[in-house]
């Protein structure tokens, strides 16, 4: 048996003993493991184990389905960006805002 699947099997069983409260982001089904994820109780929904790490993804919209994940989340903060994301800070101007109280 190939060492990667091995290691994934390894790793996913060590969230096996979770399955009492993962439920599927889309249907709120019970999560069941499988061999190399996670499937809702019904089926419906798959979720894959990459890395160790459980990709449990739902998209929300149907517009971005065919979008990845990376330019959704810049999309958001391109939109919408943090205050004085621009302006950078220097040692000098943090000195004098934690005079200030800003």
């Amino acid at each position: 048996m190939d060492q990667t699947l091995v290691a994934e099997r390894i790793r996913l069983s060590a969230f096996r003993d979770c399955t009492d409260f993962l439920e599927c982001p889309v249907t709120g089904e019970p999560l069941l493991a499988t061999e190399d994820g996670w499937i809702s109780r019904s089926g419906s929904q798959r979720y894959p184990v990459e890395d160790g790490i459980s990709r449990l993804f739902a998209l929300t919209d149907s517009t971005i389905s065919d979008r990845d994940v990376t330019e959704t989340v810049k999309a958001f903060y391109e939109e919408t960006p943090f205050p004085n994301y621009d302006d950078l800070d220097s040692r000098e101007s943090l000195v004098a805002k934690s005079r200030e109280g800003l």
